[in-house]
């Protein structure tokens, strides 16, 4: 037995600790669980008799688009706007390369846009969205980066105040035999699938799809555990507890180690990062709203015409019966004279039913504007713009009229930025640089592809000068790229954690389509500024006042500072 190899009983111990630890951290969610598992029950109208009014699906709809609804452009910069060419070709590469990935298409993974909108619904409901990134190595230049969701109640982690200070954090999976065999084999054998238990979930508390699910299957949990101590993924199961199923050493190697990023989240907490769901807010508020909606149900079923009328006269029950327009003739009229058709029928009275049902409709609306004012969707409400209004107007609506739900949004793009940061960190750590060329489509050389260039060109040079002839130059695209940054050089920069948080920084542009003309904003301010630099500085040039050098750097610091300016630069 090798030395490095843990004894059974110290195996036996190790699995014994994390099942304590894994143990705790699923109590300290076992009420989170409860509250998600009612809240997407809601959402999905699993008990409609229960929830007339389904305020949460109409909340959720409303401001699901409302935070996002399109997919974001990478935008990678240079941290200061100096003159750094490694910095602006690392930049260039990070951004072309995070566009391909996130344009990527695979028919196993589910797209990047698919990707967070599934991670903003299950925040809107369970407020916790999750999304994990892995790579992978088909051979041939064919590596990738996808991602994949990750149900808001299959994660946990340590205990810990703030999402950096988390020791390790677990996934749950529902393995069948098939499965468990395929990904541990060395162990699969001694599992006894007869045997298998699930004691962590109480199957009164599973959700009737789950036990739908489960008939007839035979599931074992796996625990997925990344500690980033050790920096060591483990796997465990109650079904072997001889020790954990399979050990494997950083697989990633990214700087905070964790395959996800922050969950996303639109309720910050103080004292915990367990989340409660954002519908725990007006859960009183959705309860009488329901109960209104039944009384109103009541009301209006019992709101019918209904009466006596007197038997003595013949044809009166035809005439109730009849037609609009439609005159009923009576064949032995016993009506006293001058007595109308009104004092022979006596309706039921419906006033005070009508008055009620509108009270209850009023309340009802009185509930729902305060509702709208805890979930933000007032901010909607009031930002919707008329055609009458002038374009200021609608401006200071859009800065005002929707500031909450601007913080939902930033929360957000703080994901999709922390989600594009991972990619490119996996992208730069594991791909090839033939598979980065190809993806980014730049000309950047070799460091080998460079010297050999150089020495050619020497040997040209030497052999010119022997036989008294001028050396050919070389094509301007091969002496533009030799000047340039080789890929060493750039990836160098990205691997490293330090140098990658220094030079360069990543955001995203705007994921809401209300703000797309962004873009086009600041195009015209890019133009707008170079044509009035120009316009003052020429004849400054042409005067020899102003030397071109200068005007030169001043030209590139203002391209610097717009996005667009990259390509000017």
């Amino acid at each position: 037995m090798p030395t490095d190899t843990p004894s059974p009983e110290k195996l036996v111990g190790i699995y014994k600790s994390w099942m304590l630890k894994i143990e705790d951290a699923l109590k300290r969610e076992k009420t989170y669980r409860k509250l998600g598992n009612h809240c997407v029950e809601i959402y999905e109208a699993k008990h409609p008799e229960r929830v007339p009014f389904n305020i949460l699906y109409s909340n959720t709809e409303v401001l699901a688009p409302s935070v996002y609804n399109a997919r974001p452009i990478p935008i990678v910069t240079r941290r200061f706007k100096d003159a750094d060419p490694v910095g602006k070709a690392a930049a260039e590469v990070s951004t072309r390369l995070l566009k391909f990935l996130i344009e990527a298409e695979s028919e196993d993974c589910d797209s990047y846009d698919e990707l967070t909108s599934a991670a903003v619904l299950d925040t809107l409901v369970t407020n916790r969205g999750l999304t994990r990134f892995k790579y992978e190595d088909g051979g041939d230049y064919s590596e990738a980066v996808y991602g994949e969701s990750v149900r808001w109640d299959k994660m946990f982690h340590g205990y810990a105040r703030t999402w950096k200070k988390v020791p390790w954090l677990g996934f749950e999976w529902d393995m069948t035999k098939e499965e468990m065999q395929k990904n541990f084999p060395e162990v699969s054998a001694k599992i006894d699938f007869s045997k298998i238990a699930d004691p962590q979930d109480d199957n009164e508390e599973r959700t009737p799809e789950s036990k739908e699910q489960l008939t007839g299957v035979k599931l074992a949990k796996v625990f997925e555990i990344w500690d980033k101590s050790s920096r060591k993924v483990m796997f465990f199961s109650q079904a072997y507890k001889e020790g954990p199923l399979k050990v494997v050493d950083d697989p990633l190697e990214l700087a905070n180690f964790f395959p996800i990023s922050k969950p996303l989240n639109f309720m910050r907490k103080i004292t915990t990062l367990i989340p409660t769901p954002l519908y725990e807010q007006y859960k009183s508020q959705a309860a009488e709203l329901n109960e209104l909606t039944r009384r109103l149900k009541a009301m209006i079923r019992a709101l019918k015409v209904r009466g006596f009328y007197n038997s003595t006269v013949e044809g009166i029950e035809k005439v109730l019966e009849s037609e609009d327009n439609t005159l009923v003739p009576v064949e032995n009229p016993s009506m006293p004279d001058g007595t109308g058709v009104d004092k022979m029928i006596w309706i039921m009275p419906v006033d005070m039913l009508a008055n009620t049902a509108m009270a209850l409709n009023q309340q009802r609306e009185q509930v729902k504007r305060v509702i709208y004012e805890l979930t933000g969707i007032s901010d909607i409400l009031r930002g919707a713009s008329v055609a009458s209004e002038t374009a200021t107007a609608q401006q200071i609506k859009n800065q005002w009229g929707s500031l909450r739900l601007k913080k939902l949004q930033k929360e957000v793009q703080r994901f999709c930025r922390d989600n594009l940061r991972i990619m490119l960190e996996i992208a730069v750590t594991k791909f090839d640089v033939e598979t980065i060329a190809q993806m980014t489509g730049l000309p950047f050389l070799t460091e080998e592809v460079k010297q050999k260039i150089t020495q050619a060109q020497q040997m040209v040079m030497q052999s010119a000068q022997q036989s008294g002839n001028e050396p050919e130059p070389l094509p301007d695209a091969v002496q533009k790229a030799l000047q340039m940054p080789t890929w060493e050089e750039i990836l160098g920069l990205l691997k490293n954690d330090k140098l990658r948080g220094y030079k360069v920084d990543i955001e995203t542009n705007s994921t809401i389509d209300a703000e797309a003309s962004q873009d086009k904003q600041d195009i015209a301010e890019l133009l707008n500024a170079l044509s009035q630099f120009l316009n003052g500085i020429a004849p400054l040039m042409e005067k020899g006042v102003m030397p071109f050098d200068i005007a030169k750097s001043m030209l590139l610091t203002i391209s610097r500072r717009f996005t667009f300016g990259t390509e000017l630069e």
